[in-house]
């Protein structure tokens, strides 16, 4: 999954939309969120917000265009295989339970 932080005065919906074309080529519409947490940084004393949307590619076939410095290859899964199959990152399984 794309992500990253919002630049400078940068709404979350854009910074997704934004983060999402960088990493892999994709131009995305968000529809709703479909998380949120938030982590307080003890060391740095500020908090981080994780917000993931549900989004809708443009295209019908998608063409992935990895950005190389942050992902090496990426995979097509149907959610219900994704959570048997594949080591996720711990914040990811929760989310993609809900939505199998």
């Amino acid at each position: 999954m794309p992500g990253g932080c919002a630049l400078a005065n940068e709404l979350p919906q854009v910074a997704a939309k934004r983060e999402c074309w960088e990493e892999t080529g994709l131009k995305v519409q968000t529809e709703r969120v479909i998380w949120e947490d938030s982590t307080f940084d003890k060391a740095k004393n500020q908090v981080y917000t994780r917000l993931v949307y549900s989004t809708q590619a443009f295209v019908t076939r998608p063409a992935i265009n990895l950005e190389l410095t942050e992902h090496m290859a990426f995979l097509w899964m149907k959610p219900e295989l994704i959570l048997t199959n594949i080591r996720i990152v711990s914040y990811l399984k929760p989310i993609l339970t809900r939505l199998v």
